[in-house]
């Protein structure tokens, strides 16, 4: 015979609400700022976090590789990532990752 016991949690019904809510051992924060359309963002699939901090976000219909900081500011110096072409053509980042010296690394999903 199993038994189990299932608590269930509500969500807050606005994300710009500052709550914290837990289950059991753990917590969920919601991450402030929502990043949206505002910052260019178009179908953002995948993410990587460098050891800096830096959080890359590939972006397939943008064609991008959009670069963050923890609060949500795009940081200036990387625009060779945003709208990436290889040979001319248009390339579609599905999935990014950033090794210890900062290589970018992704895949293209075209």
């Amino acid at each position: 015979m199993l038994n189990g016991c299932i608590n269930k949690m509500e969500l807050p019904v606005d994300m710009n609400t500052d709550v914290e809510f837990s289950a059991g051992d753990t917590t969920y924060l919601p991450i402030n700022p929502v990043w949206g359309a505002e910052r260019g963002f178009q179908s953002p699939i995948e993410i990587s976090i460098a050891q800096d901090g830096r959080i890359f976000v590939a972006d397939s219909a943008a064609q991008s590789i959009f670069v963050l900081d923890q609060s949500g500011k795009i940081i200036t110096g990387f625009d060779n990532l945003k709208t990436v072409t290889v040979g001319g053509i248009s390339v579609h980042p599905i999935d990014v990752d950033v090794d210890t010296k900062m290589n970018v690394f992704f895949i293209d999903g075209s």
